[in-house]
Formats: structure tokens, sequence, C-alpha cells
């Protein structure tokens, strides 16, 4: 029975076959109508949300003259040490704000620097010690003491258990 149906199966679809052999080497599909798309300045992109419109903006004016570097000096009494946690990490409280060795300090951004001109300095907090905190920016290094109030009253080589009353 099987091979009845083998053969009714052959018998029928053999003829489909010739059929499909012949349309493929006939001509190729032929496009009656290529769709394309033009869109003027003022149009809509299709592809965009709905209420989406293309921002017209200025081109900005190219400045051909070479940057302007200002050169500034690390002056250490522009930083104020309040604290520091010697430790792994070792930590400095800098002008309010905890810095960690490798770490940049924090310079406030007014805007962005004009058209020609280089943009703040980055400081480098380069080690911390006991006492004060190495800072570098660029080739040049300053170290900021920690000033303690509360040592400094006593001051070096006086004991107060020892003195006479």
């Amino acid at each position: 029975m099987n091979s009845k149906i083998t053969i009714l199966a052959a018998a029928l679809l053999l003829p489909l076959a010739a059929q499909a052999e012949e349309a493929a080497k006939a001509e190729p599909y032929q496009l009656k109508n290529r769709s394309s798309f033009t869109a003027t300045e003022d149009t809509r992109a299709p592809f965009w949300p709905i209420g989406w419109s293309k921002r017209v903006t200025q081109a900005a004016p190219v400045s051909t003259a070479a940057p302007v570097l200002v050169k500034t000096t690390l002056d250490p009494n522009n930083y104020k040490i309040t604290s520091i946690l010697l430790g792994s990490p070792s930590l400095a409280v800098i002008n309010g704000r905890a810095y960690g060795e490798g770490e940049y300090i924090k310079t406030p951004r007014t805007s962005a620097p004009p058209v020609g001109q280089a943009a703040a300095p980055r400081i480098l907090v380069q080690r911390i010690t006991d006492s004060s905190v190495v800072l570098q920016q660029g080739d040049q290094q300053a170290t900021v003491l920690f000033n303690r109030p509360g040592l400094a009253a006593k001051g070096p080589g006086r004991d107060l258990l020892l003195e006479d009353r």
C-alpha cells in the first residue's frame, strides 16, 4: 500500500517540478514600480515619531587661531586640608571634599571655555601623608600642610605634664 502512495505522489509531483524548472529558466521577475522618497528641507522625516521635527542650528564660527594656553601656577594657599585619614586607601578632606590618592580635585566649572582657550587645569592628589598632601598639576608639585591649631598652641618641646604650678 505504501508503494502505491509513493508512486501516485511521484506521478503528481513530477509535472509540477517540470513547470517550476521552466519558470526558473524564463525571465526573472521584473519590478514594475520602484518606490522612492525625496524630502525637502522643511519636511519631517517619515521614520521619526509624530511631533518630532528637525532642529535648524546655526553653524558655530570656526576659529583658525591657535588655542591660547593659559599657564597657571599651583598655589598651596588655595587649598585647605581639614582632616587626613591614613589607611588603605588614605583619604584627605580638601576644601570640604574627600579625595584619595590618584583622584583629581574638582574645580568649579563656570561655563565652557571660550573658543581657543584651554579647559581648567586638572590637579591630581599625588600623595597623602600624616601632615601634608602633595598636589600635582602637569609638571608642577605643591605640598599643602595640614594645619592643626590645637597642637600649635603647645609649641614644640613643651610637655604640660612636666610643668610645675
